[in-house]
């Protein structure tokens, strides 16, 4: 029987079976086409510690922080971690399709090496086919705030989303995926998950400033003694 949002769209299901196939493979070509990248959610599940491509954030993630369930591909080292200047990038085969659903869970700390981090974002590349379909982002940072996106066949979409806070030296971060389907020919996926973090740098204290001042001034004495003689 073919399923009411199928015959709203007006396409046949051969084709739409087609479509969910296309998604699917993109999301394996993506992962794959980072295969240069170093890192894996199987190195972060195993305790792996990494900087942000500006050097200005550390990240660390304890053995056993990353959790796949339900019909994800449990291989972890499909999922391919690509450092960004400010945070990473997780491509991989996150997709649910016919009934199915699959949950990605991390839990991992965040560091400013300079400053304080002052804010979060949260953005991914989602699609959900159907009726009850749901391709979902939610996060928790400790400090900053709650950030939610991705898409539902309700017709729901937030590509991205983010959050400020007054500033912390470093933060907890938990981020679930969940990715719902309600029946055959539905479809819940997310190709491409980016998340980062704004950093805050200290400008000079007074003290330094002045002390600055007062070099930049004898300096010039010097110089006016110098041109005298």
């Amino acid at each position: 029987m073919t399923p009411m949002w199928l015959r709203r769209t007006g396409l046949p299901a051969r084709r739409t079976l087609g479509l969910r196939g296309a998604w699917l493979a993109l999301a394996l070509t993506l992962a794959a086409a980072s295969g240069a990248q170093a890192l894996s959610l199987l190195d972060l599940d195993a305790g792996a510690t990494f900087a942000s491509g500006d050097g200005s954030l550390q990240f660390e993630f304890d053995p056993g922080s990353i959790t796949l369930a339900g019909a994800l591909p449990l291989d972890l080292s499909v999922y391919t971690v690509d450092v960004l200047a400010q945070g990473f990038r997780i491509t991989g085969p996150l997709a649910a399709a016919d009934g199915a659903a699959g949950f990605l869970f991390l839990d991992y700390e965040v560091e400013a090496t300079v400053g304080e981090i002052v804010g979060a974002s949260l953005s991914s590349q989602s699609v959900a086919l159907g009726a009850f379909a749901l391709a979902l982002v939610a996060e928790d940072v400790d400090g900053i705030g709650s950030l939610v996106n991705g898409s539902t066949g309700g017709g729901l979409d937030i590509p991205s989303d983010s959050a400020a806070g007054p500033g912390v030296a470093s933060a907890g971060v938990q981020t679930a995926v969940t990715l719902v389907t309600a029946g055959l020919g539905q479809l819940a996926a997310i190709t491409s998950l980016e998340q980062t973090f704004a950093v805050s740098v200290p400008e000079p204290s007074t003290g330094l400033l002045l002390l600055a001042g007062i070099l930049g001034l004898a300096a010039m004495g010097t110089q006016r003694r110098a041109n005298e003689r």
